[in-house]
């Protein structure tokens, strides 16, 4: 088993850490936790967007502006040999930005315990962790932030500064404590500092998107030459805590509906919205604007909740 679990380490370069220790004179105890996946091709350092983070009404700092979570897979091993058996462990994620401290998710951790006589003397398995987003979207927004300040500190004025996109690296990384039996107990936490060799996802701090021109009669702006809507997606989600209450005993989930438009180019993007709605359909047109999505396409996004 030993074997096994070093060629296998020996395959990784993403580690928050390894633990080593002597469960008997002679014998080598291992415990480990490594990241798998985090989301889309995570591992080959292609950042994912994590685009929940907006300017607020008065242009002058981000807030949040949907609801964000974090998924990831770790591969936890945790080896007593010969001689020792796992009595515990646990499991968490760990953030961080270029410039600040790791941030760790301990309570949204998972764990494991084993009774006398039923304990293990390995664990090796992948095991799915998330970061719920009412844990997560404060501090994603603390991070927008503090990229504002940093960028008025240098003379920006607010105007400038949420006129447009502008993308935050953020670092990921697992988290592993453990006991064994006879008694050894250690916490491996995320302590890399080499932040380019770290996985990471793109939080995206999103700008003020321009105001559409009106469109009248005798002020009828057509869209840009060659534009086209290259694509419509429409996505219907709830989550736990939108909800309404009609009455004291009842409690009703909202409904939010998104519609998002990949455009050729920047322009007008109208379209026509139908709901059916307690078995009544309506419908209204919406005036969207693609705007630069920060990436290489233009983008269009239209939000509505219902109850």
């Amino acid at each position: 088993m030993l074997k096994k679990l070093m060629k296998t380490l020996a395959k990784t370069s993403i580690l928050a850490g390894a633990a080593i220790a002597f469960a008997s004179p002679g014998h080598l105890a291992v415990a480990q936790t490594y990241l798998v996946n985090a989301g889309d091709d995570l591992l080959s350092y292609t950042p994912q967007e994590l685009t929940k983070v907006g300017v607020n009404s008065s242009g002058t700092a981000y807030g949040v502006t949907g609801l964000m979570d974090l998924a990831a897979e770790v591969q936890v091993v945790v080896d007593g040999g010969v001689v020792a058996h796992v009595k515990n462990w646990k499991t968490w994620l760990s953030v961080r930005t270029e410039n600040s401290s790791w941030v760790s998710f301990s309570n949204d951790g998972v764990s494991e315990s084993y009774p006398v006589f039923q304990r293990p003397d390995l664990f090796d398995d992948d095991v799915s962790l998330a970061i719920p987003h009412m844990t997560l979207a404060p501090l994603m927004v603390s991070y927008c932030n503090a990229l504002a300040d940093e960028l008025r500190a240098l003379g920006t004025s607010n105007t400038e500064i949420f006129s447009q996109d502008r993308t935050v690296l953020i670092a990921i990384d697992s988290n592993l404590s453990y006991e064994f039996i006879p008694g050894y107990t250690a916490i491996i936490e995320a302590e890399n500092n080499d932040f380019s060799q770290l996985p990471k996802i793109n939080l995206v701090c999103k700008g003020r998107a321009p105001t559409p021109p009106v469109q009248t009669a005798d002020n009828f702006q057509p869209p840009p030459v060659d534009f086209k809507v290259k694509d419509i997606k429409l996505f219907l989600t709830t989550s736990s805590n939108a909800v309404t209450k009609p009455n004291q005993a009842t409690t009703c989930k909202k409904v939010q509906i998104k519609v998002r438009l990949t455009a050729s180019k920047a322009g007008p993007a109208k379209f026509k919205l139908w709901t059916e709605l307690n078995g009544a359909m309506t419908s209204k047109v919406i005036d969207a604007w693609a705007s630069f999505d920060g990436n290489s396409g233009y983008e269009a996004e239209y939000v509505e909740w219902v109850s």
